[in-house]
């Protein structure tokens, strides 16, 4: 196994918190990314095919990383959240290009350990968001309450649909510390890369 490489972002105006990406197995290494968090309580508004913003806690990571094809690990990005809240809805965003989303495993991890299972091989063709690069154009919502399963819809999966395992799992749990969104490619062949993650967390003070 290859040592792992550590690279610093650069140095920020102001002071704000750190993503770290890990990815653990034959291809190691962590980055630190300069993040955003937004404290305004604004509403989220998530439907089909369009842009989400808002909730009182909106961090949106916006960088391309490599997912580890089968054998050499998994790729797990860390967003730690500095503000004490106590959950009541939640969404994330994502943009992910791989050429058969059937591959990768999904979950999400909350500081406490409460994990949610995002996409488990259940859906068809590629990618999760369109083509746009970054956090901008349509992504692929997963929200508490949308209308649809994540395997009911089709590739590219713009909009707003249901996760694996309900997001209300998070509901009472504190949103401050590290959360952590993990991809595993479970078939050898196809290679992808996450472009984007947004983790939008509602919730009253705690």
């Amino acid at each position: 196994m290859r040592a792992p490489v550590h690279l610093a972002a650069a140095p920020l105006t102001r002071a704000r918190p750190q993503h770290s990406l890990r990815i653990v197995g034959r291809d190691a290494r962590k980055l630190c990314l300069a993040g955003i968090v937004g404290g305004a309580a604004a509403v989220a508004a998530i439907t089909a095919g369009s842009a989400a913003a808002g909730g009182d806690i909106y961090i949106p990571v916006a960088e391309t990383h490599k997912i580890p094809d089968k054998g050499r690990g998994k790729l797990t990005m860390t967003v730690p959240v500095d503000e004490d809240r106590v959950i009541n809805n939640m969404f994330v965003g994502l943009r992910v290009e791989h050429p058969q989303t059937k591959d990768l495993k999904l979950w999400l991890k909350d500081p406490a350990g409460t994990k949610a299972v995002l996409s488990d091989r259940d859906t068809q063709g590629a990618n999760f968001a369109d083509s746009a690069t970054e956090c901008g154009g349509n992504l692929t919502y997963l929200a508490k309450n949308a209308p649809n399963e994540l395997s009911d819809g089709s590739a590219p999966y713009t909009g707003s649909y249901l996760a694996a395992e309900p997001l209300s799992i998070f509901d009472g749990e504190s949103t401050l510390g590290d959360w952590k969104l993990t991809i595993k490619d479970l078939k050898a062949g196809n290679k992808g890369n996450l472009h984007c993650f947004v983790l939008s967390l509602y919730g009253t003070p705690n």
